[in-house]
């Protein structure tokens, strides 16, 4: 006896794509490095592109570092601007992704830095540095070197220089102080786990900069 129904009995067609997510959002306000002399703040950004136009909902991060490994606030909105509210006299991070109604998420934004203003403030401390190379938590580098290379920037347009601590464990070494360049070479071993962080100083105030990793070959 035959069986009337098909052989496949799926009802997913295997001819319609599956959906897809959004595209990532370009943010607009406050842009990176800047300076924010209000507590309330609009931030802004593009509109996304959905492939199957699913409506999107925006969600934006803000953190007090740039790994983002400590949240401050989270808000997501549908709308291309959100009003958030600040401490002063704190630098802060904002990313952003979008999310259509099937909960497909967007690969992360840019992450820009801005700075609330304080009260009469002669002096502001220099953003977090910003890690260039080599990529956190890279692995499988090779080599005896490798140029470590970031970036930091500071509202006053001061001076800034850089303490490097570099190391195999959790006691990171001194290795370089006040240096005046954003970049150093270091020497490295095969088969090992290296952990760095820069500190930013413009000469009066002295940012911590996030852990960052990378593992040789």
């Amino acid at each position: 006896m035959f069986s009337c129904s098909p052989e496949n009995s799926s009802n997913e067609d295997p001819n319609i794509p599956s959906n897809q997510a959004p595209t990532a959002p370009q943010l607009i306000y406050p842009d990176d490095n800047s300076l924010c002399i209000n507590q309330d703040i609009e931030f802004s950004w593009n509109e996304v592109n959905d492939p199957d136009g699913d409506k999107v909902k925006y969600i934006i991060e803000i953190s007090n570092n740039r790994s983002f490994s400590d949240i401050f606030k989270t808000e997501s909105t549908t709308s291309l601007s959100i009003n958030i509210n600040f401490p002063k006299g704190q630098a802060y991070y904002w990313r952003l992704y979008s999310m259509d109604i099937m909960d497909n998420k967007s690969t992360y934004s840019n992450a820009y830095a801005f700075y609330v203003e304080g009260e009469a403030a002669n002096n502001h401390i220099p953003f977090k540095a910003k890690l260039i190379a080599p990529g956190n938590n890279s692995n499988a580098i090779s080599g005896t070197t490798i140029l470590l290379n970031w970036e930091s920037s500071d509202i006053d347009d001061d001076t800034l220089t850089y303490d490097i601590y570099f190391g195999t464990d959790g006691n990171l070494n001194l290795i370089k102080k006040d240096l005046e360049q954003n970049n150093l070479e270091v020497d490295i071993e095969t088969n090992k786990k290296y952990y760095w962080i820069v500190n930013c100083s413009d000469g009066k105030s002295t940012s911590l900069g996030d852990r960052w990793t990378f593992s040789t070959k």
